[in-house]
């Protein structure tokens, strides 16, 4: 058969997928373009793919092979709620994060080791212990403040990530003082920038014993040199027992390792921040092209500047995607799934759907007051057990940060045309870094 004569499935390829007996469609475009387009236009190539070959499609990208993109947002709800000894995300969260986070962070481990790894880890990731954490949260937003003169231009990529590091290393070891703890922000800061060769690295992490990858490699091993001090320091801790911290929790309760307790705690403070970081500056460069968003937010309660953020998450979801691999064969949402299949819930799809959310591409923090979501509409932490522990914190996090800035200032934007995305660190942030001009 000629390419001319092909079917359309033929000529998309196929996938061992099925929906009754409809096959699972996919791009035939080598795999290494596909992982190009998917670093360097990560949202127009999803929304290009879906509109191409539906809301269940395949893709492929290296070093994940064939992948299952689902932006069905019934067959997501099905995978969030599907059996956690089947659906494994850690395996594939190990693929890339593995190597900084380590083999039994909570992010690299599933089954029943992931549930006991999240229930050590959720006591200060409660309402009552987050509310603890409100004026940390003040006190770092204030301090970044003091530092912008009217009229800067003001790169928030950067200065949110000053506030949102500081804040979960003092949520995470309590003091923040002293040379190993700037090293220890040095050495974080750095792991989390994902340049193309630091990638290639975390996925053959073997590589890091010859250049460019060796300093990557070195940066790790030191990054556990101090946190293994820290951790040792906190074991002969006088006042272990009166403090609240996150490390002296674990230290007093868990009974783990060296090795758990300093993949957790590399899991907390480098996820922890991140996602946050380029949350909040999407959140500023999206009030300073809405001026009347903006006033809003600064004379009304906190009920609205929640809405903000979750219009902010939704609009600009920092995570596009979460992977699951099934470990045998499964049915989902009239689909069945062969053991070894990669899943992908598209959220930057769902958050973006019209026929869920009307008018997607209007920023309008009102939606949320309007409406009441169901679970499968509305999803940037993820969802089912392996829902961000952190998501409770990050969006208070992020309500004290803009209600602190808003009271202390005014601002604009830089440009003429709104920030699009692109890849920073391991979130999609402001391609510009979300510039604002201080004005009052």
């Amino acid at each position: 058969m000629s390419t001319q004569e092909q079917t359309p499935a033929a000529a998309a390829g196929q996938c061992p997928v099925a929906h009754g007996r409809k096959p699972a469609r996919g791009s035939r475009m080598p795999g290494i373009a596909q992982l190009y387009l998917g670093l360097r236009h990560t949202i127009g190539f999803s929304r290009w793919s879906q509109r191409r070959f539906g809301d269940v499609h395949v893709a492929k990208a290296f070093p994940m092979g064939k992948s299952v993109y689902i932006a069905d947002p019934e067959l997501v709800a099905a995978i969030f709620a599907g059996p956690h000894d089947t659906l494994h995300a850690g395996v594939t969260n190990g693929i890339f994060l593995k190597a900084i986070f380590g083999e039994r962070g909570i992010l690299s481990v599933d089954g029943e080791e992931h549930t006991q790894t999240r229930k050590a880890l959720m006591p200060p990731f409660r309402g009552k212990a987050i509310n603890g954490y409100a004026d940390i949260m003040r006190e770092e937003t204030e301090r970044r403040i003091a530092s912008w003169k009217v009229g800067d231009e003001i790169k928030m990529v950067d200065e949110a990530r000053a506030i949102t590091l500081e804040v979960i290393l003092r949520t995470v070891f309590g003091a923040v003082s002293g040379p190993q703890m700037d090293e220890l922000r040095t050495a974080v800061t750095k792991a989390s920038e994902i340049t193309l060769v630091g990638s290639t690295w975390m996925v053959f992490p073997q590589l890091g014993k010859i250049p460019p990858w060796r300093s990557f490699d070195r940066l790790i091993a030191r990054t556990n040199e101090l946190l293994d001090a820290f951790i040792e320091e906190r074991r002969g801790a006088s006042d272990l027992d009166e403090r609240t911290d996150t490390l002296s929790l674990l230290v007093r309760s868990s009974g783990k390792d060296n090795e758990w307790l300093r993949n957790q705690l590399m899991s907390l403070v480098g996820a922890g921040h991140e996602t946050t970081t380029t949350s909040l500056a999407w959140a500023m460069e999206l009030l300073s092209r809405h001026p009347a968003v903006r006033e809003k937010a600064r004379t009304s309660d906190d009920s609205y500047l929640d809405a903000v953020v979750n219009e902010t998450l939704r609009m600009r979801t920092v995570l596009p995607g979460v992977g699951r691999k099934t470990s045998r064969s499964i049915e989902l949402g009239g689909y069945t799934f062969g053991k070894g299949t990669m899943l992908n819930p598209q959220l930057e799809a769902i958050h973006n759907d019209p026929k869920i959310w009307g008018d997607p591409e209007v920023f309008r923090p009102e939606r949320f007051l309007d409406r009441k979501l169901a679970t499968n509409e509305f999803i940037p932490y993820g969802g089912g057990k392996r829902r961000c522990i952190g998501a409770l914190f990050a969006h208070k996090e992020m309500v004290v940060a803009l209600r602190t800035i808003l009271d202390a200032m005014d601002f604009e934007h830089v440009g003429p045309a709104a920030e699009k995305h692109k890849h920073s660190h391991v979130t999609m942030a402001p391609a510009k870094g979300g510039l604002i001009r201080r004005t009052r």
